[in-house]
């Protein structure tokens, strides 16, 4: 189901723009996971820097990443800002070449033109797999 390889991209900050399917979660130091395949979770990663969620269904509860918000402004909303990370010292997780910063927390990613991986180990979280769906 995920590709073993992501392609190399010159543009991530470009393509990770629009809206992502959850597919699962993964928690590697628990051994959970979670299937969100037959979920409708979308996190849509706006120009303006703004990270919302779309989420129906029972699948709404329990979401991985934040919650975010469909509409701006609501109460903490520096929540919902994203940003992406200069990573020139090397500083990343092992395999995640792109830094992303949403809220306060900093979280590493690998992306290709249909695949999005974010990695939430470094924040005692798990690793998310989504799927381009515009």
């Amino acid at each position: 189901m995920w590709p073993s390889g992501f392609e190399t991209v010159n543009n991530p900050e470009e393509i990770i723009i629009g809206k992502w399917k959850l597919l699962k979660s993964e928690h590697p130091m628990t051994g959970n996971s979670a299937d969100y395949s037959q979920c409708n979770v979308v996190y849509e990663f706006g120009t303006d820097g703004i990270l919302s969620t779309i989420s129906t269904g029972e699948c709404a509860y329990g979401i991985p990443l934040y919650n975010y918000p469909t509409s701006y402004p609501y109460p903490n909303y520096e929540d919902c800002f994203y940003s992406f990370v200069d990573d020139e010292e090397g500083l990343g997780w092992v395999g995640m070449p792109y830094g992303l910063q949403i809220g306060s927390f900093t979280y590493w990613y690998r992306i290709s033109s249909k695949y999005l991986e974010i990695n939430r180990s470094p924040s005692d979280g798990g690793i998310d797999y989504l799927v381009k769906i515009d």
